[in-house]
């Protein structure tokens, strides 16, 4: 099972690059770049606007305001992806497995809440999201019914208030509600409340790429007993951590425990290159270190570091095909180390699709 994926992801790269070789003669532009990639849909359209002069606000002026008309929009994403490590167990564990695959669905609706000017020079853009991810383990059943426990549900609400600042920066203030639910014997596993912060900038380069540099800060509150209590299973709770990581959310901040408080500070970066009109590369980094304040974790620190590249191709203007693949390591400090916190890391590759619809 395991070289058939390799071989039908290598097949899935291949007929991508096939695509940019019929279309060498397109002219990429940020035209053909596929909305999904962007966090928020304030982005829709403004990349058109680039303006190569001396406004203050550069490629982030917007000339028609929508005020406070709404602009709701879903999404659905689904994605089979194959995992050198699925239980994310620690290097040297004696039960780990040596590979695995899985099957997230993603859905999503985002309300935007208008877009309001203030002044001249800065831009207001709220919107409210909810998502509902579900990931399968080991949909194939390569180990039988072993893995159905690890089966899980997320559910998030989120509030989101960017201000578009001069210069391409972005002031990003939010709060997201989380909740982990083992779906299949209907636990809710606990609940958490995190804060954030972040700014971000895009450089928008001569040849129409886009380079992505974000710094954020959150403080996660959370209720309810640690994982490790709820589950009593190491290996499920190294899991749900890592379901959460790879749906984008930081499982050290926002895994809902009341152990699980803390101060998570994130630097990612990610470079976005146009091959042709339907056709985007997009390497991407990302660094996050938590720090615990609760309980016996207090003083805790957490290191979750990821590198990845992935292809996108915009099949139409609301349906896309992507290629993933991402490499994880995760390491503690000596508390950490103390209290039997795995370090481990992880392959994660596959493919995936999805469906973009605003009203």
């Amino acid at each position: 099972m395991k070289f058939f994926f390799l071989f039908f992801l290598s097949v899935s790269c291949a007929s991508l690059y096939a695509q940019v070789a019929n279309d060498s003669g397109a002219t990429p532009t940020p035209a053909g770049v596929n909305a999904d990639l962007f966090d928020s849909s304030f982005f829709d359209g403004v990349l058109d606007q680039a303006d190569t002069g001396d406004d203050a606000m550069g490629t982030q002026r917007i000339i028609d305001l929508r005020g406070s008309t709404f602009a709701p929009s879903i999404s659905f994403s689904t994605n089979y992806n194959y995992t050198s490590n699925p239980l994310k167990a620690a290097n040297n564990a004696p039960s780990r497995l040596s590979d695995g695959f899985t099957t997230t669905f993603n859905l999503m609706l985002t309300l935007g809440l208008g877009e309001i000017g203030i002044g001249d020079e800065v831009l207001l853009t709220p919107s409210l999201a909810f998502a509902q991810m579900r990931t399968y383990t080991d949909p194939v059943r390569d180990y039988g019914n072993m893995m159905k426990a690890f089966d899980v549900d997320v559910q998030i609400a989120s509030i989101a208030i960017p201000f578009v600042l001069p210069n391409d920066f972005i002031l990003s203030i939010g709060h997201a509600y989380t909740r982990p639910i083992s779906f299949r014997n209907d636990n809710v596993i606990s609940y958490s409340n995190t804060p954030s912060l972040s700014l971000s900038k895009n450089f928008t380069l001569p040849n129409g790429d886009i380079f992505n540099l974000m710094s954020a800060v959150s403080y996660s509150f959370t209720n309810g007993d640690t994982l490790e209590e709820q589950i009593n299973d190491p290996e499920y709770y190294n899991f749900i951590s890592a379901v959460m990581a790879s749906s984008g959310l930081n499982p050290l901040s926002e895994q809902p425990t009341s152990l699980q408080d803390a101060w998570t500070h994130t630097i990612s970066a990610s470079y976005m290159h146009p091959l042709n009109e339907k056709l985007m590369v997009m390497p991407n980094f990302n660094f996050t270190k938590s720090m615990f304040s609760s309980g016996s974790n207090t003083g805790r620190t957490d290191y979750l570091t990821s590198t990845g590249i992935n292809f996108s191709y915009a099949l139409a203007e609301w349906l896309n095909l992507s290629a993933v693949s991402n490499y994880t390591w995760k390491t503690t400090d000596s508390t950490g180390e103390a209290s039997g916190v795995p370090e481990y890391e992880d392959f994660i590759g596959g493919v995936a699709f999805g469906i973009n619809y605003a009203f």
